[in-house]
């Protein structure tokens, strides 16, 4: 259908007597797809006639070249694991950085996982620095796991289910997993009104604690829109297998917090003059904090 422009599909109907239904939506430039078509492609037209053929060029060109990569994957020593894909490592070890990039599009395709040039281009280097036991996460909590021989796409991380979520009391102390919180009248917190690892909150609050999830947002004090979890502790960089089970407290499903990252700007909201302060810390296997 590349080939063909909507005149040539609308006369091959009416040659024929088929009838079809127009989408009144197609004309609302509501859409963003619609200003394309109506506005931007004719603009783009008039300036270089030759568009519509150098697009289907391209296209024609992206055809071939990901046939190809689909060769060249077939060719691998590629198996299932649980639903993962398994990827025998010296496969990929002579292949250079941009070239892992389009290899990864054609291997995740494989494991149906959906990559974007930011998840390529992270594969590519996770490929040639990554050592055995490594980890990598990709959006919708797909984990990439580099073993001794073979890395592995396609395996969901999954939340550790032996620390559940927990209620977060307005006084005393709360250990949870490796953590453990402690809430206080703000005259006795002492803390740093700069550090991540507080947050002070109107009493009556219903707060629990839990792992974060893939798909969590919050939207943090100072920012202008919601930004996901994930975001957040990467850039705090926290990544891999540290980032796995990292707590937030939340107050229904609403991230409040995320300790030693960022207090969202709710809590600053619903704070007004503080009753209780609560304040997190880690507490090393030893179970000295």
């Amino acid at each position: 259908m590349l080939e063909l422009s909507r005149a040539d599909v609308a006369r091959h109907a009416s040659a024929r007597s088929l009838r079809w239904i127009e989408d009144p939506s197609n004309e609302s430039r509501a859409f963003f797809r619609n200003r394309v078509r109506h506005e931007i492609l004719p603009a783009l037209r008039a300036a270089r006639p030759g568009l519509d053929e150098e697009l289907l060029d391209i296209a024609r060109r992206a055809a071939v070249l990901r046939g190809e990569l689909a060769r060249v994957v077939d060719t691998m020593p590629i198996r299932r694991e649980e639903g993962a894909l398994v990827v025998a490592a010296a496969a990929l070890a002579d292949y250079d950085p941009e070239e892992l990039r389009l290899l990864w599009s054609e291997l995740a395709s494989r494991a149906g996982v959906v990559l974007d040039a930011r998840g390529t281009a992270g594969l590519a280097r996770f490929t040639k620095k990554a050592g055995a036991g490594d980890r990598m996460q990709l959006s919708g909590g797909v984990e990439v796991l580099r073993r001794r021989e073979a890395i592995v796409i396609g395996a969901k991380v999954a939340a550790d289910e032996s620390i559940a979520p927990r209620l977060l009391p307005a006084g005393g102390t709360l250990a949870w997993g490796s953590w453990r919180f402690r809430a206080s009248p703000p005259s006795d917190a002492g803390a740093d009104a700069r550090s991540p690892w507080w947050i002070a909150l109107r009493g009556g609050e219903t707060l629990h604690v839990r792992g974060w999830r893939p798909g969590d947002r919050m939207h943090g004090a100072g920012d202008r829109a919601p930004r996901r979890v994930k975001r957040f502790l990467r850039d705090a960089g926290i990544v891999g297998p540290e980032r796995i089970g990292w707590p937030v407290v939340v107050a229904g499903e609403q991230v409040m917090w995320i300790p030693g990252v960022r207090r969202s700007d709710a809590a600053t909201v619903r704070s007004g003059r503080p009753e209780v302060v609560y304040q997190c810390e880690r507490i090393d296997p030893s179970g000295e904090s």
